[in-house]
């Protein structure tokens, strides 16, 4: 979250000038392809889907 806020060196242009960034919701995975898996099929929900995740 520090990188994406702006605190430290680098960190990602596209959310250094929207902060400050949140943490709504996550998930713990067995590895990355599980995690990217995952990642793809959050992806594809609605806006309504995604919001009932994050309560």
């Amino acid at each position: 979250m520090k990188a994406h806020n702006g605190d430290g060196p680098g960190g990602a242009r596209y959310t250094r000038g929207r902060r400050p960034v949140v943490l709504r919701y996550q998930e713990v995975c067995d590895g990355r392809g599980v995690a990217l898996t995952r990642e793809h099929e959050l992806k594809q929900l609605s806006r309504i889907q995604k919001l009932a995740l994050c309560k």
